[in-house]
């Protein structure tokens, strides 16, 4: 489980940015009284056991229903590497990474069941302990404490030993996990296959493959004109329901990827009759693309050919099979909405 102070800290200082001291200020202002740092600390320490306790409670609960309907939607001729439940997964830092260089201090995930949508597990990992260093500081040997420490290694390696922790413990209460969704950084998946000797299947994250792909239209954007923030947009959309649709059908995904760039080129070779107006009537206008018109750009057309078809047909079966980490973001979002 968590360490009752590293999630204390971590919610302080990820979304008041205050501490002791700034909150004390805060209450002086309004004429209130203020607990000194030693009451506060044994104040939050009483709070954040029983917290701690409750939240235990709750993913013990979870996971335990997670479980049971799972066990209930299993056909009779599953094979046992079958048998499990489908998880999804995130982590988050105190401090974001700027993609080159990562080195918060801190961070947390969070398991949450894709039938349920419960939290089921919940881990923090923390770089430093305030007393264990104030005592390094001074040259002396740090008082008995409940140690938030508890990783050493760099800030990005957090998150597969998060996931390694999170399944470690899920499993060591009885329950097996046969699939687990998340970003397309295995780093996480492969190492809690290989310390854990078990077998996951991996599922990405929708909303992690739109934000690739939109960084790729924008990369190329200033390039061509016809390449407007609305015709992005429209882009994404149509990718948005073209996974939607062909959900578990990977033959479908291969031919709306065509369709979607012929599309908006006026070329309806591989469109459907289902969303397509143009196949039963010519003279149809696009809505979203300007003078209601398709694009001419050849060139631009092979820049999409590039990214929709030629790199993303060959991931037609990982498209096909989408899960979605949104109540884990939710989750980190939680405190900030409140």
């Amino acid at each position: 489980m968590y360490n009752t102070n590293q999630c204390n800290n971590f919610i302080f200082n990820r979304n008041a940015s205050i501490g002791e001291t700034q909150l004390s200020n805060l209450l002086a202002s309004v004429n209130l009284h203020y607990l000194n740092v030693s009451g506060l600390k044994t104040r939050e320490e009483e709070v954040g056991a029983a917290l701690e306790s409750y939240a235990e409670e709750s993913m013990i609960k979870y996971l335990n229903m997670e479980s049971n309907l799972q066990e209930n939607t299993h056909d009779s001729d599953d094979n046992e590497e079958n048998k499990g439940i489908a998880v999804s997964t995130d982590t988050c830092w105190q401090k974001k990474g700027s993609g080159k260089s990562y080195n918060s201090l801190s961070g947390c995930a969070s398991l949450i069941g894709q039938k349920t949508g419960k939290v089921l597990n919940v881990k923090i990992k923390s770089k430093n302990c305030r007393t264990c260093d104030v005592a390094k500081r001074k040259g002396i040997v740090p008082k008995e404490h409940k140690c938030s420490k508890n990783h050493t290694g760099s800030s990005k390696g957090m998150e597969p030993a998060l996931v390694v922790d999170m399944i470690k413990d899920v499993i060591n209460k009885g329950v097996d996990i046969k699939e687990i969704a998340g970003d397309d950084d295995t780093t996480g998946f492969q190492r809690a296959q290989n310390v854990l000797k078990i077998k996951l299947k991996k599922r990405s994250d929708k909303n992690h493959i739109k934000k690739n792909i939109s960084k790729q239209l924008y990369a190329i954007k200033k390039n061509y004109k016809e390449l407007s923030q609305r015709v992005i947009n429209y882009i994404m959309q149509n990718f948005s329901y073209m996974v939607a649709q062909n959900k578990k059908n990977t033959e479908g995904v291969t031919t709306g990827l065509k369709a979607m760039v012929g599309h908006i080129f006026g070329d309806h070779s591989f469109c459907n009759t289902k969303w397509c107006v143009f196949l039963e009537n010519p003279l149809a206008k696009f809505s979203k693309l300007p003078y209601g018109k398709p694009l001419q750009n050849l060139e631009l057309k092979k820049e999409l050919d590039r990214i929709f078809i030629k790199k993303l047909s060959i991931q037609a079966e990982k498209l096909a099979n989408l899960a979605s980490t949104q109540t884990n973001e939710n989750l980190k979002n939680v405190k900030q909405k409140t």
